[in-house]
């Protein structure tokens, strides 16, 4: 196998071990705001799966396109935990119908979201772990996954000359990471709390799968 191909193997085993650990869950809080949380960080994970399967497939700005919305997802699932009033969780947990949809679009946005969690950082300095690496990954990520979404500058580019392969890696690394992540912040929903620090330390065996610096560790 290419060194890729290695990558996006070992990757799909990652998130597996991943779902196993949370499969451990005896009990999940129902809650809504916990199930909003729960469910965001659910679909983060699945953002990533679909990461991987478009850089298999030669997809590479349609992949980078599901990593933005993979970054979106945990930082929704971060912000339903912490910042989200009652209503603002009420609206996402609604039957779907045209009402429901058009009350759900008033949300804050990811700009906003983060703004949110920055300013709760103030007076909760312990959600530290949570806000830093989210904002981290916003500097280091979010304007070239915008431009992969909406036909920007990187997506042309990359359309017009490639994707050359250590992009391609470092990609699906960081995706790997923010899938970590998302497993992190489901696992707080459920328990037992002895999980809370398995999952915490569900990398070590797949260090090859991430940036040799985890933002997100």
């Amino acid at each position: 196998m290419s060194p890729l191909e290695t990558l996006l193997t070992r990757s799909q085993a990652f998130v597996e071990h991943l779902f196993l650990m949370l499969g451990r869950i005896e009990e999940w809080d129902d809650r809504p705001r916990a199930l909003a949380c729960a469910s965001s960080c659910e679909l983060s994970i699945e953002h990533c799966q679909a990461v991987y399967v478009l850089f298999a497939s030669d997809l590479p700005n349609a992949a980078c396109v599901a990593m933005r919305a993979q970054y979106e997802a945990v930082l929704r699932a971060a912000w339903l935990q912490h910042c989200a009033n009652p209503d603002e969780v009420n609206r996402l947990l609604q039957p779907l119908t045209l009402e429901t949809e058009q009350g759900a679009k008033n949300l804050p946005g990811a700009l906003k979201m983060l703004s949110a969690l920055q300013a709760l950082l103030v007076v909760e300095p312990g959600i530290k772990g949570l806000v830093q690496p989210l904002t981290e990954a916003h500097a280091v990520l979010w304007k070239s996954l915008n431009s992969f979404a909406h036909a920007g500058i990187h997506a042309l580019h990359r359309t017009e000359f490639g994707f050359p392969e250590p992009l391609v890696m470092d990609t699906v690394k960081n995706s790997n990471v923010l899938a970590h992540f998302a497993a992190r912040l489901m696992v707080r929903t459920g328990v037992p709390v002895e999980l809370h620090h398995t999952v915490d330390r569900a990398w070590q065996g797949f260090e090859d799968c991430l940036p040799p610096v985890r933002p997100m560790s």
